[in-house]
């Protein structure tokens, strides 16, 4: 067995933070983007955002030069408060590795700044390996992400169980033919995404028993 994790609003609580500052720094440079809107990207890698982002606000949209900023903005925040681990997330990937399974990340941000996430968080070096943005052509809902994922550690992807916070991120974990395991974080998926989830939890803590 192996087991994959999404990252943002799952592992790590950087999903609010970042859609705050996200609507702050296009406000500012006069965009009237809202919360709601902030949260249709999430779980979706740069290159989706960006497509989301020009169908919402016009081809026009700025989407490097903003998002840039909303990076600096965010690290400066993460920088100063930390970065909080969610509810469970130390318990669960403590009792995985004390049990030999394999364990691997699975987001679609880039290999870069995950670096940096995993390093504020505390959760660098805990990973058997790791899958990013930078590793695939098409990020969620497009499988790659979590088939390159379950090749690196050499399970396959029947024998996988996957975990996400994201409607994106479960319907990649769908077409994968990998296992889903739901945690909310921001969002609640439509009812028809929800029907393809294995299993629903209201935190990582409560899947202890499952391995």
């Amino acid at each position: 067995m192996g087991v994959l994790f999404d990252l943002d609003g799952l592992l790590v609580d950087t999903e609010k933070p970042f859609a705050k500052c996200w609507v702050d720094v296009c406000v500012q440079h006069g965009f009237p983007v809202t919360e709601k809107d902030a949260l249709t990207l999430v779980g979706m890698g740069v290159r989706e955002e960006a497509a989301q982002t020009k169908k919402l606000y016009g081809a026009d949209f700025p989407f490097d030069k903003l998002r840039e900023e909303t990076y600096r903005v965010t690290i400066d925040y993460h920088e100063k408060h930390g970065m909080r681990l969610m509810r469970g997330a130390q318990e669960l990937l403590g009792s995985l590795k004390a049990k030999k399974i394999p364990i691997c990340l699975a987001t679609g941000t880039m290999y870069e700044r995950t670096l940096w996430k995993l390093h504020v968080s505390g959760l660098e070096g805990i990973f058997d390996a790791i899958t990013t943005g930078s590793d695939v052509q098409k990020g969620k809902p497009d499988p790659s992400i979590f088939l390159v994922a379950a090749q690196k550690i050499g399970v396959k992807p029947e024998n996988c169980v996957g975990f996400e916070d994201s409607t994106v991120g479960l319907l990649s974990l769908q077409a994968a033919g990998i296992r889903s395991i739901f945690i909310k974080d921001l969002i609640e998926p439509p009812p028809d995404v929800l029907q393809t989830v294995w299993k629903r939890f209201d935190s990582l803590d409560e899947a202890l028993g499952l391995f």
